[in-house]
């Protein structure tokens, strides 16, 4: 036993764990907590006694208090002549989660009433209940305004200063170790950075399951905030139609037909151009019908616009295994959590092609980075339809590149890797279209291939070329005959037909488009503010005189994945790069990126979701530059050194929390705070707020 003890006191690591768990144990019971410690003094005193009139504007019954006038409807309590630091309201609307109220007081500096702002209390939400006040000296009057209006309240008691409950939070715990678990294992002067990544043995493959296993369980509880099939009464097909589409696609191809099993209104038959949003609604309103919202109409019968892959692949098989219908929401998490091992993958074998001295530390780093940085979160967020084609097209096309690289990094073309590789970007064409660009990339991964060993456009290489080419050959006869079937040509994949909010048969090529959809996908900076939860929509603001579609947007690539500033170093690192025939491939990526950037604007417009369409490819250039400088700096001073693995870790560390915490902005669609209250508030409560 004795020996035992002396193991554990003289295992460092340990000891590190120890102080780690100590030190937010310590965090969480005083910093976390400190309104309950500078409460404990507090005098409760009963606001009851001082209420001195029920504005005009509620009006009270056995069913509580009703809210008819917000201008007139406040509890005034006035004659008190002391000093109040905070309030506890005891209430519950019968007819919300939660209930907005807007403070008005005097104090020793104003005589009349003045604002003090607002607050909002939360159902099951406790320290909601309770709200800090600054005022100077005494106050004699207050009044506590409700501003839902038509809600009913059931208010309890008030009272003032009352001592706040202690809240101890393990989730808050469980965060505050893991930001301090990558501190330490990232910080400067990490051990990690000193090991080589094809040199470390088991260490490399525990830790990068480990940070798999972490980033799963984020996707899974992001992906599950506001997951209607656990958070909401009804099912996905009540709670938004189109998130159907798959389901109905499906039930398609099982059914031996290219057109839905849906029923168009009459209606729409009549309308001269049925894309155009305002002459369609008006029309099947004035007829007492109704469409499907986002579903393709063409020659009267709905299609699926969405790319068919993903149903032959997943929602098919599923229906008919099971006799079910797929989960889309589901699907989407599924396949974002694959997507994040893929990262992890490609990465992998990235560096073993062209950084062999690359460490274990940037490794992982590079790994968290290139998740976080392909906009995931969004995706899984709000894991509707529209998720699923682009998280398909990122699985698919990382893991094929990832499978291309290894087929040529062991000396010899390994076949099969090849041939797998090339099937898996080429089911790219039948998820979204555009993303199969990333072919191109092939050039660079087979340039010695080709180039030096003549194993492609040679006669001796004709069966590697066919081999790469044929999955690509038949997806894309397979897709042109379906298209054509449908909408009577190989290239039409009826995206144009949608039944949305705006016509994109007449969208067009519009170059002055660019200016705007650049500045936002790229350059938009972040809304910020003091007040919870400090990222805001971004303004729309512009002056584009013209149509172009606009959903709610909450930044650009650069302001949530800063480390993308590091892509300009190409070109000064490019002599290195040009040695390890490491250079198209560091700079394509970010090419390919800006022009299905290009083409995402002129087709579709500005929406958040389609960062994911390119950033990814921004962030492989990224990866490629941090352990170019990384093996650049290997000769240099301990200091620099330091300095770079500090930016890289900060940087990263900002990519995962921004991604993150946008889950919390209001005003996004399905945001936080309508759709999951009581989570939205409690990490306010969370957060040592003034």
């Amino acid at each position: 036993m004795k020996e035992i003890i002396n193991q554990l006191k003289s295992n460092k690591k340990l000891h590190i764990a120890v102080y780690l768990f100590l030190g937010v144990f310590i965090l969480e019971c005083t910093l976390f907590n400190y309104k309950h410690w500078f409460s404990l003094g507090y005098e409760t005193i009963d606001a009851s006694d001082y209420i001195t009139e029920y504005g005009p504007g509620l009006s009270i019954d056995e069913d509580g208090i009703h809210v008819n006038d917000t201008a007139s409807s406040f509890i005034r309590m006035q004659n008190m002549d002391f000093h109040i630091d905070n309030i506890y309201m005891d209430a519950i609307s019968n007819t919300a989660p939660i209930i907005n109220v807007h403070l008005y007081s005097s104090d020793a500096a104003s005589y009349n009433l003045a604002d003090r702002g607002a607050t909002t209390i939360a159902d099951n939400t406790l320290l909601t209940n309770y709200f800090d006040v600054h005022l100077s000296g005494n106050t004699d009057d207050l009044a506590i305004f409700f501003t839902d209006a038509n809600s009913v309240i059931n208010v309890g008691a008030i009272e003032f200063n009352k001592t706040v409950p202690f809240n101890f939070s393990f989730l808050r715990m469980a965060v505050m170790i893991l930001l301090g678990m990558f501190i330490i294992a990232f910080r400067p002067k990490s051990e990690l950075y000193n090991i080589k990544l094809f040199e470390a043995g088991r260490i490399k493959y525990i830790l990068t399951t480990g940070c798999l296993i972490v980033i799963s369980l984020m996707c899974i509880f992001i992906g599950n905030v506001i997951n209607p099939d656990t958070t909401i009464a009804n099912s996905t097909k009540n709670w938004w139609p189109a998130n159907e589409e798959y389901v109905d696609l499906a039930d398609a191809i099982i059914a031996g037909q290219l057109e839905l099993q849906r029923t168009p209104p009459a209606s729409l038959a009549t309308i001269d151009n049925p894309y155009d949003p305002v002459k369609r609604e008006d029309t099947v309103n004035a007829a007492n019908e109704t469409f499907d919202w986002d579903y393709a109409y063409f020659e009267g019968k709905y299609y699926c616009y969405f790319g068919v892959i993903p149903a032959v692949l997943f929602y098919v098989p599923y229906k008919l295994i099971t006799g079910n219908d797929l989960k889309t929401w589901d699907l989407a998490i599924f396949c974002t959590i694959i997507y994040c091992i893929v990262c992890f993958y490609f990465i992998y074998q990235l560096y073993k092609k062209y950084f062999d001295k690359a460490s274990l530390g940037a490794y992982l780093l590079s790994g968290i980075f290139l998740c976080f940085s392909s906009s995931i979160v969004y995706l899984i967020y709000l894991g509707l339809v529209y998720s699923i084609p682009i998280i398909t097209s990122l699985m698919f096309g990382l893991f094929g590149l990832g499978l291309w690289l290894s087929s040529c990094n062991t000396g010899s073309l390994i076949r099969w890797k090849m041939v797998a590789g090339s099937v898996s970007i080429a089911l790219i064409i039948g998820c979204r279209p555009q993303l199969v660009l990333i072919f191109i990339l092939a050039v660079p991964i087979f340039w010695n291939e080709t180039i030096k060993e003549r194993l492609f456009f040679s006669k001796k290489g004709i069966l590697n070329t066919m081999l790469v080419m044929l999955p690509f050959i038949i997806v894309g006869v397979a897709m042109m005959a379906y298209n054509a079937a449908r909408f009577h040509s190989p290239f039409d994949f009826g995206a144009n037909y949608n039944l949305t909010g705006n016509d994109m048969t007449h969208r067009g090529w519009v170059w002055a488009r660019f200016p705007l959809g650049i500045f936002t996908y790229v350059f938009e900076p972040l809304n910020v503010s003091a007040a919870y939860p400090f990222l805001n929509l971004c303004s729309q603001a512009n002056d584009y005189l013209g149509r172009t579609s606009y959903e709610p947007f909450m930044g650009g690539i650069l302001a949530y994945n800063t480390l993308f500033v590091l892509n300009v170093l190409v070109f000064k690192l490019r002599k290195g790069l040009q040695e390890k025939k490491a250079f198209l491939m560091s700079l394509l990526p970010s090419v390919l990126g800006l022009i299905i950037m290009l083409l995402d604007i002129q087709m579709s417009g500005i929406t958040q979701r389609y960062l994911s369409d390119f950033s990814w490819m921004f962030a492989i250039t990224t990866v490629i530059v941090i352990v170019a400088v990384e093996e650049k700096l290997l000769g240099t001073s301990k200091e620099i050194k330091d300095c770079f693995y500090a930016i890289i870790a900060i940087g990263v560390c900002a990519c995962v929390i921004l991604n993150c915490w946008n889950i919390f902005i209001d005003g996004r669609y399905f945001d936080l705070k309508t759709n999951n209250p009581e989570l939205y508030y409690a990490v306010k409560c969370m957060l040592p707020l003034y």
